[in-house]
């Protein structure tokens, strides 16, 4: 996209508050549990804090509580995974409560879960040493340990560095209820980042730092939001959510990266469609028999016409529901996004810690 693209911002970030309120919470009930360890021996672990938020992690969807790195757990963290709840001063004095039970559980265990460490550590430099990380440069950037709230048992969480979708390098949180399924899951990450490294790399060699769906073109044209700004913000968070139209004619938009590609969703009530990447819904419409009978192969522009949609889009799918909605899968076209300043290359030589 050239300066002729970008026009004056019609658009409406959606705001999701109940996340920082809940983290406001946490951090709060850290704080009294902080003033209570102080005189207990589980006080040792050191200072509790909120760990940072991990916008590329589908499985870190409780608020982390993390101690400094203890000589008592073998360098790890204690942490301790806080609960979703409605923000308030019970939610405040029920994780208080559950942080220092948490924490006094652990140290009673500190030396069970400090051998559990070493073990873990020696099997994550089997698995990231060598070869494999000269080439990719994944990282475990903490290793914490967790205790089971209802029996006891001892977990390690690992914060694992890799490449993540943005294009960027992001951190990405791993537990397991045993080393294997830990080993495991890490290894699981870490094919994820290969596969985003081959990704980038190939984009690279086209000079350009990905693709977007033709959908995601025409709405940014459509609200003049600026192509850096979607992919600046797509690369701290894993969603770019916003609002557009008025309220009689409302969309909402959902951007995201998948595979080195912008991808769409694009929903209007008031018109009765919703497209979800490549899947077109639409309630309360009826074509010919005859056209019905041959869509596929068909452009959308020739049977369905909206300006945000693509209508270069070939059908490659179509059914009628019982309901009477119509799902059309489409091949929906991409643009390039130029990178002349190779952005991309700075992103995958870059390391969080450097």
């Amino acid at each position: 996209m050239d300066e002729a693209d970008r026009g004056a911002q019609r658009y409406r970030l959606k705001k999701y508050d109940r996340g920082d309120r809940l983290r406001t919470g946490a951090a709060t009930a850290t704080e009294r549990a902080n003033a209570i360890l102080a005189d207990r021996p589980a006080g040792g672990f050191g200072r509790l804090t909120v760990a940072p938020g991990l916008p590329y992690d589908p499985e870190s969807v409780m608020i982390q509580v993390r101690s400094e790195a203890s000589a008592d757990l073998a360098g790890a963290e204690m942490r301790y995974g806080a609960p979703s709840g409605t923000p308030g001063r019970t939610y405040v004095k029920v994780l208080t409560d559950e942080i220092v039970r948490s924490a006094e559980m652990l140290w009673d265990r500190r030396a069970a879960a400090a051998t559990l460490v070493e073990q873990v550590r020696a099997r994550i430099a089997e698995t990231l040493g060598g070869d494999f990380a000269a080439a990719h440069d994944p990282a475990v950037t903490a290793i914490g340990v967790a205790v089971g709230a209802s029996d006891g048992s001892v977990q390690v969480v690992l914060d694992v560095e890799t490449l993540g979708p943005g294009p960027s390098w992001g951190t990405s949180r791993t537990q397991g209820m045993s080393t294997d399924s830990l080993i495991e899951r890490l290894r699981k990450r870490v094919d994820e980042h290969v596969d985003c490294h081959d990704t980038l790399a190939a984009l690279r060699a086209d000079r350009i730092r990905g693709r977007a769906q033709d959908t995601a073109v025409r709405v940014l044209r459509e609200v003049g939001m600026d192509i850096d700004f979607a992919t600046a913000s797509l690369a701290r968070t894993e969603r770019l959510v916003f609002e557009f139209g008025d309220q009689d004619d409302e969309f909402v938009c959902d951007l995201g990266w998948s595979g080195g590609l912008i991808k769409c969703q694009l929903s209007s009530k008031a018109r009765g469609w919703q497209l979800i990447n490549d899947a077109l819904w639409i309630d309360d419409v009826s074509f010919p028999d005859v056209l019905q009978d041959s869509l596929v192969g068909r452009r959308l522009g020739e049977v369905f016409s909206n300006d945000l949609l693509p209508s270069d889009a070939v059908i490659t799918f179509a059914e009628e529901r019982p309901d009477g909605a119509k799902h059309i899968r489409l091949a929906i076209p991409t643009v390039p996004i130029p990178d002349p300043d190779d952005r991309l290359g700075l992103v995958m030589k870059r390391r969080l810690r450097s």
